[in-house]
């Protein structure tokens, strides 16, 4: 066996691209849009100095910190 294991990848590769080349246009404008979607509402949810330092209170709790990781970000109200 001369030939290399990867012959023919390309060609199977372009083929199956050009295939699902709506499919994956369509996920990546959704993936983006959902994106998008949730930045805009971070404004709206914690936009104000009161709730942002009541979700800083809330990740700091212990049951919080076991979830995640400690919260070691200053607050962004100082």
């Amino acid at each position: 066996m001369t030939a290399s294991k990867l012959t023919g990848t390309a060609a199977l590769l372009k083929l199956n691209l050009r295939h699902d080349r709506f499919k994956i246009l369509y996920w990546c404008i959704g993936l983006a849009g959902l994106m998008t979607a949730a930045a805009a509402k971070f404004d709206s949810l914690y936009g104000s100095t009161k709730a942002m330092n009541a979700i800083i209170a809330t990740l700091k709790t212990p049951a919080m910190v076991s979830l995640l990781v400690p919260l070691t970000v200053p607050s962004p109200t100082r």
